[in-house]
Order: structure tokens, then sequence, then C-alpha cells
């Protein structure tokens, strides 16, 4: 299991080998809207985004263009996703 600070924890308490371990329609994600992160954080952001747009889960969040706000939202709509 990924520690509390590894940048993936959400993926892995929400998903188990690319598939969700629950069945959740929503999603409330909360992540900060700094540009100034590192680079790895954005790829976490934009893995979750993906994962939850390839599995028809509705992400709900403050939104925002900037930061991992962004790179989330952006990652949804990409490939499919609502948000």
């Amino acid at each position: 299991m990924p520690g509390v600070n590894d940048p993936c924890l959400a993926c892995f308490l929400l998903f188990e080998g690319g598939k969700m371990k629950k069945r959740n329609k929503e999603v409330v994600v909360y992540c900060a809207s700094s540009s100034e992160i590192d680079p790895i954080y954005f790829e976490a952001a934009a893995q979750l985004g993906k994962m939850l747009a390839e599995n028809s889960i509705t992400c709900i969040n403050g939104a925002g263009k900037q930061g991992l706000m962004g790179a989330l939202n952006d990652a949804v709509l990409k490939y499919g996703g609502v948000r």
C-alpha cells in the first residue's frame, strides 16, 4: 500500500488493478491549485483523472484550471469523463 505521502494514494484507494474496488458514480477530489508543486503530483492527478473518466465516474471538485485541479480536470475531460 502506498504511504500517506504517496502522490497516487487516491488511485490506490479507489482502484485495484485498474478497476474500481467499489462502484461509485461520483468522487469528490480536493487538491492544490498551485502550479509550484513537484511534477510527480501533476502526473498522479492526471492518472487519477484518466482512471475516473475510463470508469465513468463524475469528478466533483473545487474546479479550476490551475495546478493539480487543472491537471485533474484536463485529464478527466481529455478521456471523455465528466467534471
